[in-house]
């Protein structure tokens, strides 16, 4: 599945196209003492016990501090994200559901794009590039969605991805990490809001631009929303400033009858494969709507305000917070 046969082109080669790299090679030697050989080529993948579930990646740094480390390059699975205890549906084991094979591409992928990064911006570059934690988590968790889903299109995560955006995450920053909401409404949780608000974003801008995206990220020179504005250009887009204006006036689009161009997520092409489109239909009996604005809306959030089934001559008037960007659509 992940390397392919001669009927099936290989994810993994599709995966490192879009990036246009090698995960691992040589390296600068001074302050890189602790690192494995260039030269060692094998990836360990290993089913470990453990209560946490899901699958890791460990950098130098974290190998350094365990005794027991062999120094190599090491993908851990969870076997708890075989047996389902504990873990999110979309990235459950489920033998019995079809959903298997996606789950476990998606969550290798994940942490490929870790080990792509450490090498190519930590090891390579410097610590100081590393992305900002937010960033770093949601290309990881959109990339490997992206090439999963291309190839296994009809699985539960189809929606799972993008339902607690619509349902109020909304309001959490796009690059919270703390996990307070970025806007003071509602009880909402913004905890690893990068794995919701953040990974929507990064397929949208993706089936805008191509997953050749990837590799404008992982070239840029920013490390949070300098980096994605500098992708985004580099990619034939205006800004992020004009793409997360956009991405966010989808949340009063789900019930419209045609969507301007540049505000959807509309089908690509993956290798051989396609990423279907997302229909924002989907998503309109998720969508939290609130009947008017609070005082004061953070940076890198969203708030949808809509009137329904208005006629003749319409009149509302809404006091905007200094600094928000006002997108009006009419259907």
């Amino acid at each position: 599945m992940l390397f392919g046969t001669p009927r099936y082109p290989s994810m993994l080669k599709q995966y490192l196209d879009d990036f246009s790299v090698q995960p691992w090679g040589s390296y600068p030697t001074p302050g890189n003492n602790l690192l494995i050989s260039p030269d060692l080529c094998t990836i360990n993948i290993v089913i470990a016990p453990n209560g946490g579930g899901a699958v890791q990646f460990f950098d130098s740094g974290q190998m350094a501090t365990s005794p027991t480390s062999n120094e190599a390059l090491v993908v851990f699975a969870g076997s708890d994200l075989f047996s389902c205890k504990g873990m999110p549906e979309g990235l459950c084991m489920d033998a019995e559901n079809r959903d298997l094979s996606f789950a476990l591409t998606n969550n290798l992928l994940h942490e490929l794009t870790h080990l792509i990064h450490y090498y190519h911006r930590a090891v390579m570059l410097g610590v100081k590039q590393r992305f900002e934690p937010w960033l770093e988590e949601a290309i990881a968790a959109s990339h490997g969605y992206v090439v999963a889903l291309s190839r296994f299109p009809h699985t539960a995560a189809y929606n799972k991805e993008f339902t607690s955006w619509f349902s109020g995450n909304y309001v959490c920053s796009l690059n919270s990490t703390e996990g307070r909401p970025g806007t003071e409404i509602q009880d909402k949780k913004c905890s690893q809001n990068y794995y919701k608000s953040t990974q929507a974003f990064l397929v949208f801008l993706v089936q805008q631009y191509g997953t050749g995206f990837y590799r404008e990220l992982l070239k840029a020179k920013g490390i949070g929303i300098d980096a994605l504005d500098e992708a985004i250009r580099s990619s034939g887009g205006v800004s992020f400033k004009e793409a997360f204006r956009r991405w966010g006036s989808m949340l009063a689009l789900p019930d419209a009858k045609h969507l301007p161009t540049g505000y959807d997520y509309k089908s690509i092409k993956v290798g051989a494969y396609f990423l279907p489109p997302v229909n924002l239909n989907d998503f309109a009996p998720l969508r939290q709507i609130l009947p008017t604005l609070p005082d004061k809306i953070e940076p890198y959030s969203h708030l949808p305000l809509v009137d329904d089934d208005q006629s003749g001559h319409y009149f509302r008037e809404i006091d905007i917070p200094s600094g928000v960007a006002l997108t009006v659509y009419i259907n």
